[in-house]
């Protein structure tokens, strides 16, 4: 059927896709067998919803496959565009910084999921139609993914990555071949070497739109990279990952700017492994002094997600033979941690520790009085 949208089969049952993508994206041609989706998208008589994609792609006609499924309750589309390599082509010609030796596929991701208990004012909870990009980093291929822009304007394309390793060399494409113009390797001082291990965590490109006439540009380029399993108390406290996170405006103006971030790991005292810590805190650190005198203050929040008790905790930081006479049924409520780390050795020279701990059910300490909850501070000094 030309001229076909999914809301000529679907309206009707769930009211709320008259407020969601579904009700815009024009199909010249569709099949469905079972759940099992193909169909066109006509650009042109899907107006603003797919003007901006049409003209980056260079198409009037986007294909796609997916899944269409119907439970009675619930409808959930999922469907995405089948001409990769050709997009990316258009990508790479109109977008000149990624390049076409880097991009890999281009696409069009369309998710929708409608019940109907909906809102029909609301629209779909999951209502999402998506450009994803795929370059090639060190030799990974890596999505990257943004909300479509319509009418032009802003879209900021980004991903998140785990166990990839990469060189600064590697990122030469997007930020500069010269990475002492944008890496801050001097200021990262003993956290930072030649040759040191390094990751690719998270990528963000902010592109610009116009229309009339069609042209994208590049505004800035955010990349967080990863230094990982950096000790602070050898054996037990480490940063891993500590995460730079660098952006750059394309063509040096203004100056790259940076910030640090990452997480703390507390290793278990009899096998202090970084990867597998008994405790991780989510930490920032601040900066004060200048280089090369430095001090990185680190401060973090607790997670414990295996609710490894305070007595664990306690062990893992001063020393196994520690008693504290805590049980070891009582687990942390909260966790307060600071700490100071000098710049040229890269070594913790102080913490705090605030645990606080809310009993399960009070703790009877004697006939007439209970004990609900209790707090340990502990301190360390080089």
């Amino acid at each position: 059927m030309a001229g076909y949208k999914l809301t000529d089969d679907y309206g009707a049952k769930y009211p709320s896709l008259a407020n969601s993508i579904l009700s815009v994206l024009v199909f010249s041609d569709h099949a469905l067998t079972g759940s099992s989706f193909t169909g066109t998208l006509d650009v042109g008589a899907s107006g603003a919803a797919l003007e901006t994609v049409g003209l980056l792609f260079g198409t009037e006609s986007i294909p796609v496959s997916g899944t269409v499924t119907d439970t009675g309750s619930t409808l959930t589309v999922a469907l995405g565009s089948t001409s990769g390599a050709a997009f990316a082509a258009a990508v790479a010609a109109k977008i000149p910084l990624i390049g076409p030796n880097v991009t890999q596929s281009a696409g069009l991701t369309v998710n929708t999921v409608a019940t109907t208990g909906d809102d029909p004012d609301a629209g779909p909870a999951t209502d999402e139609i998506d450009l994803t990009l795929t370059l090639l980093i060190a030799g990974h291929p890596l999505t990257i993914t943004s909300r479509l822009p319509m009418h032009g304007g802003f879209a900021i394309v980004n991903g998140s990555f785990t166990g990839i390793g990469i060189e600064l060399s590697d990122l030469g494409f997007l930020l500069g071949s010269d990475s002492s113009a944008w890496f801050p390797s001097s200021d990262l001082g003993a956290f930072y070497q030649s040759g040191t291990a390094l990751e690719l965590i998270a990528l963000s490109i902010t592109l610009y739109f116009t229309l009339d006439p069609f042209a994208v540009s590049v505004s800035s380029i955010s990349v967080t990279i990863g230094i990982v399993k950096i000790p602070l108390v050898s054996g037990k406290i480490y940063v891993n990952p500590l995460a730079v996170v660098v952006t750059v405006a394309p063509g040096g103006d203004p100056p790259p700017s940076y910030s640090l971030e990452g997480t703390a790991v507390l290793c278990n005292y009899q096998n202090p492994n970084p990867d597998d810590p008994d405790f991780a805190f989510e930490i920032a650190l601040g900066i004060t002094g200048s280089s090369p005198n430095r001090t990185f203050q680190l401060s973090g929040l607790f997670e414990n997600p295996y609710a490894k008790p305070v007595s664990a905790l306690i062990q893992d930081m001063v020393g196994a033979g520690t008693d504290t006479g805590i049980s070891s049924s009582v687990t942390l409520e909260k966790f307060d941690f600071t700490a100071d780390i000098v710049q040229q050795s890269g070594s913790l020279t102080d913490f705090t520790a605030d645990l606080a701990m809310q009993l399960v059910g009070a703790f009877g300490v004697l006939s007439t009085f209970e004990l609900e909850s209790f707090s340990v501070s502990v301190a360390y000094s080089a």
